[in-house]
């Protein structure tokens, strides 16, 4: 059983390179699991990769829409997009 559970972390990024496994040895042992974030296929891809030899991690694979998609396509998927764009 999960003592905290980090819903949202992107530590397969290469700037926790020299500190990754530290994190992931002090998450077990205090039983500490989380959700690893994707935003783009590379980093999806390094999400579902560090998660598969974790049995406390898990893989969240997305392509985040700010940085991923042209601005036509999120138009068009986005029916409401000058309003995001607002905020």
């Amino acid at each position: 059983m999960f003592k905290l559970f980090d819903s949202h972390c992107h530590i397969q990024l290469s700037q926790f390179d020299e500190d990754r496994e530290s994190v992931l040895t002090r998450m077990q042992e205090k039983s500490v699991a989380g959700i690893v974030i994707g935003t783009d296929l590379p980093e999806s891809k390094d999400a579902v990769a560090l998660a598969a030899q974790h049995t406390f991690l898990w893989a969240a694979v997305g392509l985040h829409p700010n940085d991923n998609l042209p601005k036509s396509l999120t138009r068009l998927l986005i029916p409401s997009w000058h309003k995001v764009q607002k905020l």
